[in-house]
Formats: C-alpha cells, structure tokens, sequence
C-alpha cells in the first residue's frame, strides 16, 4: 500500500509505504511433533528399535529430545525428521502382560514454542511355561 500526503503550501510530500507480508504469519502454524518406533512390538527379552521423529511448524526447529525414563535418546537430524535407536528393556511380568515403553520427545522451534508427545512400543510378555 502507497500514501501520499501533501503538507502545506511548501508542497512537502511525505511518501508512507506501508509494507506487509504476504503468504503468511511466521508464527500462524502451531509447533507439533511425532514419533514411531519401528518395531512397534518386540519379543520380552526386549532389544533394539529404531524411533523416527518428525517436528512440522512455522519456522525452524532448533532442538529436539527424546528420552526413556530420562535417559536421554542420542538423535540424528535430516531435514526435519529426527532418528535414533532405543535399547526397549526386557519385560520382567510374572503376571503374562505386555509392557509399553514410552519415549518421551520435545520439540523448540526458533521462536521458542515447544510441542511435547510420546512414542510407545510394546514389549510382549513371555510365553507361560508349558502345563503337565
């Protein structure tokens, strides 16, 4: 947008342009975050799986975390998907039910907004010993 005012008989003009942004706000699109581990179910002994992380938003990530029980989970970035692996611990049941392990994960864009989510996987539990 241009405006013209003209000030007294000196003929002074004063030129404003006021100047917007076009498309859209930095800050319109809320911060959100996503996780999967892949496998999602392993075996009551436990083991490794892979967790892919994803953070979609407005402006740049600039951290991301994941953590198990607090443990801190070393993460990779490309692009805007993050990946790791996770040590799931054995399932200690004595009662046959599947444990979950839950990941923790936390996102901080640019202007400081933060999204939090978890990822989970199940982890089976054993087989009942056999009956005579």
């Amino acid at each position: 947008m241009h405006h013209v005012i003209t000030s007294g008989s000196l003929g002074l003009f004063l030129t404003f342009i006021i100047a917007g942004c076009t498309g859209h706000d930095p800050d319109r699109v809320p911060l959100t975050v996503s996780g999967k581990i892949n496998p999602s179910a392993l075996a009551f002994t436990g083991g490794l799986a892979e967790l892919t992380v994803t953070a979609q938003g407005s402006g740049v990530v600039t951290a991301m975390t994941a953590s198990i029980d607090g443990v801190p989970v070393a993460l990779s970035r490309t692009g805007d998907t993050w990946s790791g692996q996770i040590v799931a611990p054995g399932n200690g049941s004595t009662l046959g039910e599947d444990a979950v392990v839950t990941v923790k994960l936390s996102a901080v864009d640019h202007v400081g907004n933060v999204a939090s989510a978890v990822a989970l996987a199940t982890v089976r539990a054993a087989e009942p010993p056999p009956s005579f």
